[in-house]
Formats: C-alpha cells, sequence, structure tokens
C-alpha cells in the first residue's frame, strides 16, 4: 500500500511541476489584476489533480508541502520542499500570463491570487 501512495504522490507531484512549466496560456486576470508579476513571489495554496488533494497528501507522508513559485527576469522558477526548478520564460501584459509551453489552460490573474486550470489539475496560488 505505502508504494501505491508514493506511486500516487510523485505522480501529482510531477503533474504539479508539469502544469506550473507549461500551463500557463494567456487568459484576462479580469478586475485587480496586477500591472506586473516580475520580481513576485506566489506560494500555492491549493493543488489537486481529478480531485486528489496534493498539498495533504505530501503533509500526510510527512514531505514540506510548501511549493512556491517566482517570477523574475522574465522567468519563473518553483520551489517544492526546499528544491528549485527553473520554469521558463513568461510574459504577463494586459492581464495575461503566457510561458513558452502554451497548452491552453485556463489562468486567472487578480492583485493577489493566480488560479490555473487544465486537464483534472488544479493550482491557487496567494501573493507572498
Amino acid at each position: 500500500m505505502g508504494v501505491s501512495i508514493m506511486k500516487k504522490f510523485l505522480i501529482a507531484l510531477a503533474a504539479v511541476l508539469t502544469l506550473t512549466a507549461s500551463l500557463l496560456v494567456g487568459c484576462d486576470g479580469g478586475g485587480g489584476a496586477p500591472a506586473s508579476l516580475e520580481n513576485t513571489t506566489w506560494e500555492v495554496t491549493e493543488a489537486s489533480q481529478d480531485g486528489m488533494d496534493v498539498i495533504a497528501l505530501m503533509k500526510s507522508m510527512g514531505s514540506d508541502a510548501t511549493m512556491t513559485v517566482e517570477f523574475k527576469d522574465g522567468k519563473m522558477s518553483m520551489n517544492v520542499m526546499g528544491e528549485t526548478q527553473e520554469l521558463g520564460s513568461y510574459t504577463y501584459e494586459n492581464g495575461k500570463l503566457k510561458t513558452d509551453g502554451d497548452d491552453g489552460a485556463d489562468v486567472k490573474v487578480t492583485s493577489n491570487t493566480i488560479t490555473m486550470e487544465v486537464d483534472g489539475m488544479k493550482l491557487v496560488m496567494k501573493k507572498k
């Protein structure tokens, strides 16, 4: 049973990283979208894959469930459990966020929240 949980965890974590790296298609952030994302850090407060709560799963396994995304120098990086991974370049104009890997995700940006959804995966990030 432990292997099954670990396998689910690794699949979910890989999905989180893959989603973040490739999903950010331009979507109008609507009211209150910030003028810039540059030099900001966002904490992932919700991460789910097909209804499975990835953060709760990480915590149940005794892992540090802290995940952050940083926008700096036109690039994004994600820190998961103390490990930083470069995610590639991004652009943000007129409330629309885009990255190198545009895969049709729904992205909503407000002044303090970024919400991304694609293929059963959902991430919610709050500005730190």
